[in-house]
């Protein structure tokens, strides 16, 4: 460039060269002859050298500035460079380098962006699980690594996470929609503890979470909060799924501990859970098999068995009755879970088929209600599962289901079964405040029933039918109840002969095959529908 910019200049000296000789000549020229044309040459001379000048400065020397501009981006570009934009828009030779030169440089950068792009995804599908989003196992072991090599006494915790038979979900609906699952609690996990802790998928359906100086009663804390997690179904493109997890915690201070010491304090408690849980549950797989079809394909029916009030030993008149679920296998057969219930109630699934079952009877208590088929005093009893008796959000959720379907919440009672253990009295509170009530089922069976018979408010107590032929016991349970203030409803009443004990003791309220089988819902809409008082069989 400074090649081109001083022959240039060479050649303006060279052009002024002989203006200036034609200058000097005619100054220096004596002649007589010459003075009338001197000021002419002389003028002449000037102008050219104005208009050279002028030239040089208007044209060439911008021409060089914007040359030596290209020239300087062009370079840099070469030697891989980023060049400033040189937006030169004059439609000349220089002005269209300029350009080539500006869209060089942008497609340079472009590639630059998209290499380094690229280059940041696979560092971090390197270190990342690719479908949840989480950190890999890699990652999380080098991380866990780091934190115990620092040796200057932290505390590392860990919560390892097992989804509980993950496999079935795999099994009865494909493997995507078990991704679905775990997509799905990734996201739960994330929400719950936020950016502050490291969460990563540690193998097919477990992940883990590292805690830095956590404090034991912290670490505690936060599994059950992960425990929670799983309380209400997830939703996947099958249809909601209950699911369910175990959650084992290790801790290790950093300098004196290895990660394979840690991680097996973790699987050690995990799997000790995973027993407790199993044992708690005892579902086997078939069982779980036909709840799960059961649930996804809408197979859940309910059955009814009436409720009546004795006017006499041989006259009845109905005033509720008691839901009981019923599941339809795959055969189209109904089954009856008498065998299994147990189990399903303290499974998974229980919070699940307790809304299920609950919008079911919302459903048909308010057709009764609209076709008058009901008086304002009745009611349907409601089996509900532990886990649903110990949220305490029941009240508000069983509020807004009667709400939707336009049903008195004073029309449901909630029994209260053995397994459900001691109900929370605020929670119970809260049940009979928003209108529902309770009953204490099967009554007399075990010890623990009188220990929560009068601290949760119940208004009905369901007899046990293993004390209808026992005078004594019979006697006894029936006095306590009405002295304290409880309708009595003797369950499983099979004979005349127990129809008139019952009622010679004072007991108004009954449910057995000796009134009814439980039944179909369009069954039992037919017995409503009859009008009539249903006189005892005989």
């Amino acid at each position: 460039m400074s090649g081109l910019r001083g022959r240039s200049a060479l050649w303006l000296v060279l052009a002024i060269l002989p203006i200036l000789a034609v200058l000097v000549a005619a100054l220096a020229a004596g002649t007589d002859q010459l003075n009338d044309v001197r000021p002419v040459f002389i003028g002449a001379a000037a102008i050219a050298m104005v208009v050279l000048a002028v030239g040089w400065a208007a044209l060439y020397a911008p021409f060089f500035a914007r040359l030596a501009q290209v020239v300087d981006a062009a370079d840099q570009l070469a030697a891989g460079g980023a060049p400033a934009r040189l937006d030169d828009h004059v439609p000349d030779e220089v002005g269209r380098m300029a350009r080539s030169i500006d869209r060089l440089g942008a497609e340079r950068d472009n590639d630059r962006r998209s290499t380094g792009e690229i280059s940041e995804r696979m560092r971090h599908q390197e270190s990342h699980d690719p479908l949840t989003g989480l950190m890999n196992r890699p990652s999380l072991a080098g991380e866990l690594e780091q934190q115990l090599r620092a040796d200057d006494g932290r505390s590392v915790s860990t919560l390892f996470v097992d989804l509980d038979d993950f496999r079935l979900v795999n099994e009865l609906f494909g493997h995507r929609v078990g991704d679905e699952v775990l997509v799905a609690t990734a996201n739960r996990l994330r929400r719950l503890l936020g950016d502050d802790m490291t969460i990563g998928r540690w193998s097919a359906d477990e992940f883990l979470v590292i805690l830095v100086n956590a404090e034991v009663a912290t670490v505690q804390s936060l599994a059950t909060r992960v425990r929670a997690l799983f309380d209400e179904p997830i939703n996947t493109t099958a249809g909601p799924h209950p699911m369910a997890c175990s959650v084992g915690t290790a801790t290790a201070i950093a300098g004196s501990g290895t990660l394979d010491e840690l991680l097996h304090d973790a699987d050690v408690t995990v799997q000790t859970e995973k027993a407790d849980h199993r044992r708690a549950r005892s579902i086997n797989p078939d069982t779980a098999r036909l709840v799960e079809l059961a649930l996804s394909e809408n197979r859940l029916e309910v059955f009814y068995q009436p409720i009546v009030a004795l006017n006499s030993a041989t006259e009845t008149r109905m005033v509720g009755a008691e839901a009981f679920v019923r599941l339809r296998a795959d055969d189209n057969s109904l089954r009856v879970p008498s065998d299994f219930l147990g189990e399903i109630m303290t499974s998974r699934y229980a919070r699940e088929i307790d809304q299920r079952m609950t919008t079911l009877v919302l459903r048909d208590l308010a057709e009764w209600q609209t076709s008058q088929l009901v008086g304002t005093d009745f009611f349907v009893s409601l089996n509900m599962s532990p886990a649903s008796l110990r949220d305490d959000e029941l009240g508000r959720s069983l509020v807004d289901l009667c709400s939707e379907h336009g049903v008195p919440p004073q029309r449901i009672v909630l029994d209260v079964s053995e397994e459900a253990g001691e109900l929370d009295q605020i929670i119970a509170a809260e049940l009979r405040q928003s209108g529902f009530r309770l009953s204490i089922d099967d009554l007399g069976l075990k010890r623990s029933n009188f220990d929560r018979l009068f601290s949760i408010g119940a208004e009905f107590a369901k007899l046990h039918r293993r004390w209808l032929d026992d005078d004594v016991m019979l006697d006894a349970l029936v006095n306590i109840c009405q002295r304290k203030g409880l309708h009595v409803v003797a369950e499983g009443v099979e004979t005349m002969e127990q129809l008139d004990l019952l009622f010679s003791r004072g007991v108004r309220l009954c449910q057995g095959y000796v009134i009814s089988r439980p039944i179909a819902a369009a069954e039992f809409l037919t017995l409503l529908g009859s009008g009539r008082s249903q006189a005892a069989a005989t």
